[in-house]
């Protein structure tokens, strides 16, 4: 406990002593990392969503572009795999059945069309 507190005043009066451009500086990283979160949450919640339907035998085809699965990641990027399972099973009562592909891309538009080889 000792060196908790030893530590937070340590980083207190560093970031006290910083000047106004490390300051700007750190604000700019901490917003971009913010921002790579949110984009790598929401590209995984449409990825996600995208495997539950196929497993679920659920044709997407005609109504992806119509869910927002940006509903399903928080502010820090965290997927609601619950709600993403509550949703599919939501979707599998009223969703016609597929033959096994969706034929759809939930990514949002930021990320459609950008996908990254395996190889």
């Amino acid at each position: 406990m000792e060196y908790k507190g030893a530590a937070d005043e340590l980083a207190a009066r560093k970031a006290s002593q910083r000047s106004e451009q490390e300051k700007v500086a750190a604000a700019a990283e901490t917003r971009d990392r913010k921002a790579a979160a949110l984009k790598h949450g929401r590209d995984l919640a449409a990825t996600r969503f995208e495997t539950a339907a196929i497993r679920a035998s659920i044709d997407l085809s005609e109504a992806a572009e119509l869910i927002d699965t940006a509903r399903f990641v928080d502010q820090q990027g965290n997927v609601d795999m619950d709600g993403i399972a509550a949703a599919v099973k939501m979707l599998a009562k009223i969703a016609p059945k597929s033959s096994g592909r969706s034929g759809g891309d939930l990514r949002d538009e930021d990320s459609a069309g950008q996908h990254e080889s395996l190889t």
